[in-house]
């Protein structure tokens, strides 16, 4: 969840920039985009006896909106939404709202940021889940709240998130789920472009139905990020990460795990 919170940060920042958006309509700035992509699809509905190949038009809306309500206090929103036309399984055709859809409202005092948000999403988990056989419309909603307190040479920065699954296909209600997800970060500035720290998570997730394993985790590591000039920029995190399962699920009987995890990530802005 860190590293999902430091991708929301980033999406606020780049709103702050006037120069984003198209629209002002008195204090609120306005980014309204629209796309279309196209699906060829030579198995839609995911047949092993009788696949069928279908096309898909994916047309979308986006908008962004930004309101510096104070000198101190800003309000973000990100809302992405479109819909999935297949031409033959008309009935795989579904609504789609972004994953990068939210709202966030910064308030600032003294030497701490208050940051209050919620993010939803209602995408297909066919594609990214494969254990999903079939469309899975799954709706997400993670209202939460973070903290940073800034020492000069120390950043500390504390969170807490409550993630909801529902599942809009009654064949996957078993799979409907919340978490309450804690994380942390201590990042001391080793330059004035660049930090190193350490970061910490954990969390407990509870199924509705007693199918599957409820789960609790907890991950801790290292990261650095720098700045290496104006328009390049990269982070690492690397860590330690362990799941342990509470055995109530009527089918599964999931054995607890941990390992390892590192993520490398370089950020180059075009320009002339």
């Amino acid at each position: 969840m860190s590293l999902a919170d430091e991708q929301a940060a980033a999406a606020e920042k780049t709103g702050i920039n006037g120069n984003y958006y198209n629209v002002q309509i008195g204090p609120v700035y306005l980014r309204f985009q629209g796309e279309m992509g196209i699906e060829l699809n030579d198995n839609a509905n995911f047949s092993s006896t009788a696949p069928d190949a279908d096309m898909a038009f994916h047309p979308n809306l986006n908008m962004k909106a930004y309101w510096q309500a104070t000198e101190e206090n800003n309000l973000a929103l990100s809302l992405g939404i479109g819909y999935v036309d297949y031409l033959r399984e008309r009935s795989l055709s579904h609504l789609n709202i972004n994953s990068d859809s939210g709202v966030a409202f910064n308030v600032y005092s003294g030497d701490f940021v208050f940051n209050l948000h919620d993010r939803f999403s209602a995408v297909d988990y066919q594609t990214q889940d494969p254990s999903v056989s079939a469309s899975l419309i799954r709706l997400e909603n993670t209202p939460g709240v973070a903290a940073t307190w800034d020492l000069n040479k120390l950043v500390l920065t504390a969170g807490f998130d409550y993630d909801a699954f529902d599942s809009l296909s009654g064949n996957y209600q078993y799979s409907d789920d919340t978490s309450e997800l804690f994380n942390g970060k201590a990042a001391f500035l080793v330059s004035s472009t660049s930090q190193l720290g350490l970061e910490a998570g954990g969390g407990l997730t509870t199924y509705n139905q007693n199918v599957l394993d409820n789960s609790t985790h907890y991950s801790v590591g290292l990261f650095y990020q720098a700045k290496f000039t104006p328009h390049l920029s990269g982070e690492v995190h690397a860590g330690f990460a362990s799941y342990q399962f509470g055995q109530n699920g009527t089918v599964t009987n999931a054995s607890n795990f941990s390992g390892y995890y590192a993520v490398l990530s370089m950020n180059h802005i075009v320009n002339s």
